[in-house]
């Protein structure tokens, strides 16, 4: 038997999380930049396990909304798509800092460009004028 088939017949429970951890960064190796998949799942990870934490639950509770509250802004965004896709419904969710982070560098930019050509045009009136002059 192959050794990858062994890893996932196992019965650990830690070796699943781990399994499916590994997966989620394997997909997104490339990525130059967090992913809100990637925190997604390190939530639904943190969110399975720490039930499992006996008399460290409620202190795990309180840092995993701590950290989750550093990760996500309290700007929302819906969502929707295909029911029988898992993953693709109708859903409204929290956006991470560094998605509207990245959308308002984006957003400054494109403003950016516009006053730069509004300038350009201006310079070039200026530029008009004076040869009239």
């Amino acid at each position: 038997m192959p050794p990858e088939k062994l890893l996932t017949n196992q019965n650990s429970p830690a070796l699943q999380y781990e399994i499916r951890f590994q997966e989620q960064l394997v997909k997104n190796a490339n990525a130059q930049h967090p992913l809100e998949e990637r925190s997604g799942i390190v939530f639904q990870l943190m969110d399975e396990i720490i039930p499992h934490l006996g008399v460290f639950v409620q202190v795990m509770r309180l840092v995993r909304n701590e950290i989750f509250d550093a990760v996500y802004s309290d700007h929302f965004t819906g969502r929707s798509g295909d029911i029988n896709i898992v993953d693709d419904y109708d859903s409204i969710s929290r956006i991470p800092y560094f998605r509207v982070h990245s959308d308002l560098v984006k957003s400054r930019n494109v403003e950016a460009d516009e006053i730069n050509d509004k300038l350009t045009d201006a310079i070039a009136v200026i530029d008009e004028k004076d040869n009239q002059l």
